[in-house]
Formats: C-alpha cells, sequence, structure tokens
C-alpha cells in the first residue's frame, strides 16, 4: 500500500507495538523445536502505516523483510532488533515496491552496516522508476526532517530462497511475482515452521484493504488466486503486510481479505469507473466492513478507505499514479505462475 495525496502534519502520529503470541490458525499445527529459526514481528503504527517488519532469527545472523517508510519509525526498529538478537543483520528484503515497506531502509543500513538490501528484479525496476518522485511526495507530505533524502535502491536478489548458516536445513523460499494489493510481492515462506510472510497479498481482519492500485479486474481476481494459494500451504501462521495488531488468524484474515476484494468487485468495480463519488465508495466499503479500531492504527485503515475511494471516485483530487496499475489487465500474465 502507499497513498498518492498528501497528507500534511500527519507525521505527529507515531506508536509501535512489540512481538505477541499469534493466535494458532486451524489449517495445521506445525511445531517450532527449540534453538530453531524463529521469526519476530514488529508493528509500525501510525505513519508507520500499521506495516509488519518480520525478523528472521537463527544462531549466527538475522534478515529483516519489511522497513516502515520512515526515519522515526526506523529507528525504533532498529532499537527493536537490537533488543531481540546479538546476531548479525546480514539481509533486509522488500516484499514490493510500495514506499511503506522500504522508503525508511537506509535508516537501518547506516545502523547495520554488514546488511545488504535485496528486491527482486521486478520489484527492483518498480523502484527504480518510482522512488525518485515517490519520496519527494512522502517528503512534503511527513515533513523532509522524516523522510530520507537519500533512498536506499536494492539489489537484485538472484535466486528463489536463501538459507542461513548453520540453518541449511531451514531454507527460506520466495514466492516472487504474486499480486496483492498490487503486483509483484514476493511471500517469504518458511516450511520448517509453517510460516509465511505474505507482504501485502494478506491484510489482518481489522484493517481496510488498500484497493486503489486494483484497477482491472485481472487484478482483483488475481489476488483472490494468491490469497487460495496460500491456504494450499496450509500455513501455521500468516504473517500479515498491514495490521491492527499482532494476532494474526490464517483463517479469519484470509476470509476477511476473501469477502473485502468480492466485495469491492461486484458493488463497485463492476458499475463502472467513475460511477460513484469517493465518499459513496468509502460509506460503502466502510458500512459493509465497519472497523473500531483505537489509536493510530485506526488512522491507517482509515485512509486506505479514503484512498481507495478517492482512486475511483468520479470527484477525485488524488495525484496521479507513477506506475500504471492498468495496463495489468491480462489475467494470464498475471497468474503465469499457476500452469
Amino acid at each position: 500500500m502507499f497513498f498518492s495525496r498528501v497528507f500534511l502534519g500527519a507525521a505527529a502520529l507515531y506508536g509501535v507495538v512489540d512481538h505477541v503470541v499469534a493466535i494458532p490458525s486451524p489449517f495445521s499445527s506445525y511445531t517450532t523445536k527449540p534453538n530453531t529459526l524463529r521469526v519476530e514481528n514488529f508493528l509500525n503504527e501510525g505513519v508507520g502505516f500499521n506495516v509488519v517488519s518480520s525478523l528472521i532469527i537463527v544462531s549466527q545472523s538475522a534478515v529483516l523483510v519489511d522497513v516502515p517508510i520512515d526515519i522515526p519509525h526506523a529507528e525504533v526498529l532498529a532499537d527493536w532488533i537490537r533488543k531481540k538478537t546479538n546476531q548479525p543483520l546480514v539481509a533486509v528484503f522488500t516484499t514490493h515496491h510500495h514506499p511503506d515497506h522500504n522508503l525508511g531502509t537506509r535508516t537501518i543500513l547506516d545502523q547495520f552496516q554488514e546488511a545488504q538490501f535485496f528486491a527482486s528484479e521486478n520489484v527492483m525496476k518498480h523502484l527504480v522508476e518510482e522512488t525518485p518522485a515517490m519520496s519527494e511526495r512522502m517528503r512534503l507530505a511527513f515533513g523532509r526532517e522524516n523522510i530520507t533524502s537519500d533512498p536506499a535502491l536494492p539489489l537484485v536478489y538472484p535466486n528463489t530462497f536463501f538459507t542461513l548458516k548453520g540453518h541449511e536445513k531451514e531454507p527460506v523460499q520466495i514466492f516472487e511475482n504474486m499480486v496483492g494489493d498490487t503486483v509483484d510481492v514476493n511471500m517469504f515462506w518458511i516450511p520448517s515452521q509453517g510460516v509465511l510472510i505474505a507482504g501485502d497479498t494478506v491484510y489482518h481482519r481489522a484493517m481496510h484493504l488498500w484497493l486503489a492500485d486494483v484497477d482491472t479486474s485481472a487484478l482483483s481476481s488475481t489476488w483472490l488466486k494468491t490469497l487460495d494459494f496460500i491456504a494450499s500451504l496450509k500455513p501455521s501462521k500468516v504473517i500479515p503486510g498491514h495490521a491492527a495488531s499482532l494476532d494474526f488468524n490464517v483463517a479469519l484474515d484470509l476470509k476477511h481479505c476473501r469477502q473485502y476484494i468480492r466485495f469491492f468487485q461486484d458493488k463497485t468495480f463492476s458499475r463502472g469507473p467513475y460511477f460513484f463519488t469517493s465518499s459513496q465508495i468509502a460509506q460503502m466499503l466502510g458500512g459493509a466492513f465497519p472497523r473500531r479500531l483505537e489509536g493510530p492504527g485506526d488512522w491507517a485503515s482509515e485512509m486506505f478507505l479514503n484512498n481507495t475511494g478517492g482512486k475511483f471516485g468520479r470527484d477525485s483530487d488524488r495525484l496521479p499514479d507513477i506506475l500504471d496499475m492498468k495496463q495489468f489487465n491480462n489475467i494470464t500474465y498475471l497468474q503465469n505462475w499457476n500452469l
């Protein structure tokens, strides 16, 4: 998720939530063995857009997946990493091109100088195209002191899995180019733990979904196909890209995403472009999926909702998208992993 409209003054909203135990899923019952790989999660609330960062920790190193957009949240995340492990951070991955999952990476790299920043080839291409203009938009929105003037760009990660020293029997698989709230989302699957770091293919059940990039029926249909694939893995834990809290639940979170996307398809998108006003779209989605969050998490969820309305409403005043999502209208291409 990211937003294109300028929200001045929003940088005052900050908050953090530490790791809690996830609710077990009914899909399966993986068990974690002592002294093996583990995944800890950190919730970047408020201007952190409720992005969930994941820290993969083993006996000799650690890997971070997804970094919040702003410097203050990234600094708090860095402190949290040091509290969770004294092992070196060797890599940072971003799940996709939206800046709320990577724009703060420069802060992390400055503090963990052994780490390399990686993304898939397609994500890297999107970041090269978007980052100069998008980082300037974010600096205007949140203050130049809060958004880096020197965004880090990733190296292309050349493989579809990685292992960490001493834990070669616990590979982390990377499912590239999946569709979620945008194209080319990468999911990180840890079979030994039954854990999936889903990026923005999955949202927590108490969050509105960012649909402002779902410009074609092929995109929304393929997102549903992605959710089916996730369910087929029978994961014990799915870590969403955005969450109201860290009480993840595989069945409930997937159900929420499916219902939300289908409602949008049937009630809004099917009526054609600009049939409704922005406020009408927001009211329909808000009425069908009422959320009663408290604190800065509610701000992020409502912002997602209002940007969906702003994108497809006939009275939209959003800034134009940098990446033209209308080009992704070929369902065969978007689902080319399904032979």
